[in-house]
């Protein structure tokens, strides 16, 4: 009797582990694949051997050292979880700060592009500038992130270059018109 009492409770612990290792499983089915290998495939890695070590020591039935495998796969789970969380997070605020770089960079071409003076006098020049804004999508799809910010300085810095010319060019054509209006009224 004694010894179906124990039989019974080594039972009970082994299915407890087993759900135990079910709840690890879902924990790392909740992280995308594309995610878990991106941000941490050592740890995607790591969880994945310690559950497996896991289920082999269910499989010969003694609880007792079952225990701290579990707590370690346990451990190495939660890890995998922060870190995978952690880095997409950072991951996603660059993604957000170099399409917010991408859109600054599309407002100083539409301005460019409004502007009479610089299309009087630049506008040949807004294919060269544009090639700042083609270089930055591709950053992006490349997940070069910081690249974009890198771009957009030198797309301002440019323009402003261009801008500069357009207006000095503007000013030599309004006097050279005013003169030669003043030459003939006289």
């Amino acid at each position: 009797m004694n010894r179906d009492i124990e039989e019974g409770k080594r039972l009970a612990e082994i299915e407890k582990q087993q759900l135990q290792v079910e709840e690890l499983e879902r924990a790392i089915a909740e992280i995308t694949p594309q995610n878990a290998a991106k941000f941490d495939a050592p740890g995607q890695n790591a969880c994945a051997d310690a559950i497996e070590e896991v289920k082999i020591v269910i499989a010969q039935g003694n609880p007792k050292t079952i225990r701290p495998l579990l707590n370690n796969a346990q451990q190495f789970v939660s890890q995998h979880r922060n870190e995978v969380a952690g880095q997409l997070a950072i991951w996603q605020k660059n993604l957000n700060q170099a399409n917010q770089a991408k859109c600054e960079m599309d407002e100083i071409m539409a301005g460019l592009q409004a502007d009479q003076v610089f299309m009087r006098w630049q506008s040949e020049s807004l294919k060269q500038l544009d090639t700042f804004v083609t270089r930055a999508e591709v950053s992006i799809q490349n997940e070069q992130f910081s690249l974009v910010r890198t771009l957009l300085k030198q797309l301002d810095l440019k323009s402003k270059d261009l801008i500069l010319e357009a207006n000095q060019s503007q000013l030599k054509a309004d006097v050279s018109r005013n003169s030669g209006e003043r030459n003939r009224g006289a």
